[in-house]
């Protein structure tokens, strides 16, 4: 019967309206999906590239750190190169050198992990602690305020950068 046939059609139109909908929807995820790899991609180059121009010919073992401290620890090898480029205001400002870095580098992923903080923003607050921020040391849970650390105030008449070494040494 006509009837029974156009209901049927209708039923079957129905349907694949529904599977063009789920498709057009997976479709719409698969690109939104791209999208993210493509920039997580581009922000990955960024930071290898700000790397390079940051640590220069010890860059290549700057991403290495980083892919190792993915290996050992619960954060990705983009959370660790982002805090190696945190952490370069320390070379460039107070001399620090690469093994420094990577000090304050593996201090980092340990008091985030302990915190609840990133990598990036346990990182930061780090260098401000060995910058002389105590207020920053105190949010990770160090002590590093001048009674605590120099008893005998001989970080004051330091430079900033030997203040800076000093205060590393307080933090490991």
């Amino acid at each position: 019967s006509r009837g029974g046939a156009a209901a049927s059609s209708g039923a079957s139109w129905a349907a694949h309206s529904d599977d063009l909908r789920n498709i057009a929807a997976a479709a719409g995820v698969a690109v939104a999906g791209l999208s993210l790899v493509g920039q997580a991609t581009r922000d990955n180059q960024i930071a290898v590239s700000t790397i390079g121009l940051t640590y220069g010919e010890n860059a290549d073992a700057m991403v290495e750190f980083a892919n190792e401290i993915q290996r050992t620890t619960n954060f990705s090898n983009d959370a660790a190169l982002e805090a190696a480029n945190i952490a370069s205001t320390l070379a460039r400002n107070y001399g620090f050198t690469f093994q420094e870095i990577q000090q304050v580098l593996t201090l980092s992923p340990d008091l985030a992990a302990t915190t609840g903080y990133s990598l990036q923003s346990a990182t930061e607050r780090v260098t401000a602690a060995i910058r002389g921020e105590a207020e920053s040391a105190e949010k990770l849970g160090l002590t590093m305020n001048q009674q605590a650390i120099d008893r005998e105030n001989l970080t004051l008449t330091m430079s900033n950068e030997e203040a800076g070494h000093f205060r590393l040494q307080a933090a490991i």
